[in-house]
């Protein structure tokens, strides 16, 4: 065999990786889905492929008669990462269209009450949203900051929500707001059910689907952020990285009821940026519904004005307002303190302590 021939199978080979990868690289992003904020990486390994095609171009002296093989190799990463982009900038600008069309037709506001404390710890939400018909599509549950009503770029409103924190991130805006409280669904609980799941996951999942009708019905149980898990009324776990929750000493372990040392505290909460109430609420693909239920909820909501009451309500969660409320921290067992919470107990038969 010639050596020039096998140079041009050992650069087919080469192109042959290099699509493998590039193909392989999509792969997560089928399964997982994709974001805005993932569109460098696709035009990132699209260049990478052309380049590699152009080289193979140029390595056969610019014959597509010899070079059409590995040009047929590489354009398939190609245009499956082209693809990928171009599904995103659709569903991006189709989502701003759509999310214009989203309206909150009806809002019902209730305080939730609990035993031994002196006022509401959250508010159940109920909400008539109406909608394009056929609208398809995930509506996250709602955060709610008593703050500045800040513009969050549409890349960057994943990334904002606050996932287990409790305070709302002002990494991606322009105005520093610290560790402002919210109050939002608790992503693992037991006590709150879908009135109207979907299945059987769908009965503790705070998320629902945009009815094909043109008109949801959404209820939402909202309390303050610092809650991690809550699997019953008498058990409230909260974030570990709270000021005023015991640290562990020489040799005792979290899942014996203290926070970790090497845990960064999230100190100086900020409970309330004026009067006004802002709603953070997305739908995917690619909606930012949010203005609607702000709308709503500075018409409508017993909170809209209402400072104090707002910081009271997000304090009887906290360590101190737990104690005050009959609570102390859980023996170890199962639904128990881990790395990331500490929990509270209240002895359920005796009822709250006076």
């Amino acid at each position: 065999m010639k050596l020039r021939s096998k140079f041009r199978m050992l650069g087919l080979l080469v192109l042959l990786v290099v699509a493998a990868f590039a193909l392989l690289l999509i792969l997560p992003f089928l399964k997982e889905g994709s974001s805005w904020s993932d569109i460098p990486l696709f035009l990132a390994t699209a260049g990478v492929c052309l380049a590699a095609g152009a080289v193979w171009w140029m390595f056969s002296g610019f014959r597509l008669q010899r070079s059409i093989l590995g040009l047929a190799v590489i354009a398939v990463p190609v245009v499956a990462h082209l693809l990928m982009v171009a599904d995103l900038v659709f569903e991006r600008f189709n989502g701003e269209r759509q999310a214009r069309k989203v309206a909150v037709s009806g809002y019902a506001e209730k305080p939730i009450v609990w035993p031994g404390f002196d006022g509401p710890i959250g508010l159940q939400l109920k909400l008539e949203v109406t909608h394009p018909q056929g609208l398809k599509g995930l509506i996250d549950p709602p955060e709610i900051r008593m703050g500045p009503a800040v513009d969050i770029a549409f890349e960057d409103l994943s990334a904002t929500r606050t996932g287990g924190s409790g305070f709302f991130k002002d990494s991606y805006v322009k105005a520093k707001v610290g560790n402002l409280a919210l109050l939002k669904a608790v992503l693992f609980q037991k006590t709150f059910a879908n009135p109207e799941p979907a299945d059987k996951i769908g009965t503790w999942n705070a998320s629902s689907r945009f009815d094909p009708s043109g008109k949801t019905s959404l209820t939402y149980f909202l309390l303050p952020g610092v809650v991690d898990y809550l699997p019953a009324e008498n058990r409230i776990c909260l974030n570990a990285r709270l000021e005023g929750l015991p640290v562990c000493g020489p040799g005792e372990k979290p899942e014996q009821g203290c926070a970790s040392p090497n845990v960064t505290r999230l100190k100086d909460p900020v409970y309330a940026m004026g009067e006004n109430l802002t709603v953070l609420w997305t739908a995917w693909p690619a909606m930012n519904i949010s203005p609607a239920l702000t709308r709503a909820l500075r018409e409508h909501s017993a909170f809209q004005g209402n400072a104090d009451g707002w910081t009271a309500m997000q304090k009887r969660l906290e360590p101190s307002g737990l104690v005050a409320a009959g609570y102390d921290l859980c023996d170890a067992g199962k639904d128990s303190h881990t790395s990331s919470r500490l929990c509270f107990c209240r002895d359920a038969e005796n009822g709250p302590v006076e």
